[in-house]
């Protein structure tokens, strides 16, 4: 399916349009292609493609949006991008390293220098799987951990909250599940969740050396 979408839906400047009602792609969905791709075929060249039309979409304020005529960012954009960086990165491809590199700092300021946009959606503070398209503090945490990123104090409301999360049973609880069409649920919300309790064990574990102080 990876293959079938460069083969059928990949525009002349890189990016991938699957609704052909569209001229341009979303910069979101170019962010989760190349994160599937680069995970799954590592060997496809035209992924190095995909990549720099994504870099070509960088923002003023360094994220990204699916509003290609905007001039501001928006969280949800930015992190499917970071993640799909992540994920070339750990495929080896070495085009646009250097810019990847770049974007990829200016991309985690812009989450910190807007105070991780804690106030602007209240899902945002509640723990979701999957996570689709949306951003919200676990995804970015898992980023951030995932990526071995150094301690910022602007992370420490995050963790605590995360940390807060726990229940006595040592286990964190399903919060949340973005609505969209699945094959089934992996969990029920207000359950212990197997998938969020292993992302907050290890974002703790990264972070540990402030999270115990």
């Amino acid at each position: 399916m990876v293959i079938r979408a460069f083969d059928e839906c990949m525009l002349e400047n890189g990016g991938i349009n699957f609704a052909k009602t569209m001229v341009q792609s979303d910069v979101a969905i170019d962010g989760m292609i190349l994160n599937y791709a680069a995970y799954f075929c590592p060997d496809e060249k035209r992924i190095e493609n995909l990549a720099g039309f994504i870099l070509s979409q960088t923002k003023p304020d360094g994220g990204y949006s699916w509003d290609t005529d905007g001039s501001t960012s928006d969280p949800h954009t930015t992190i499917c991008v970071l993640e799909g960086f992540h994920e070339y990165k750990e495929a080896w491809f070495k085009k646009h390293a250097k810019r990847i590199e770049n974007s990829e700092k200016r991309a985690v300021e812009y989450f910190l220098s807007n105070d991780l946009f804690q106030n602007e959606d209240k899902r945002f503070l509640k723990l979701s799987y999957p996570y689709r398209y949306r951003y919200d503090f676990l995804r970015l945490l898992e980023y951030l951990a995932t990526e071995k990123a150094i301690y910022d104090q602007r992370l420490q409301r995050a963790l605590v909250w995360l940390s807060d999360k726990r229940k006595e049973s040592g286990l964190w609880h399903l919060e949340n599940i973005h609505k969209g069409n699945v094959h089934f649920n992996f969990e029920e919300t207000r359950q212990p969740s197997r998938f969020i309790t292993l992302k907050a064990l290890f974002i703790l574990q990264h972070f540990s050396d402030i999270t115990s102080n």
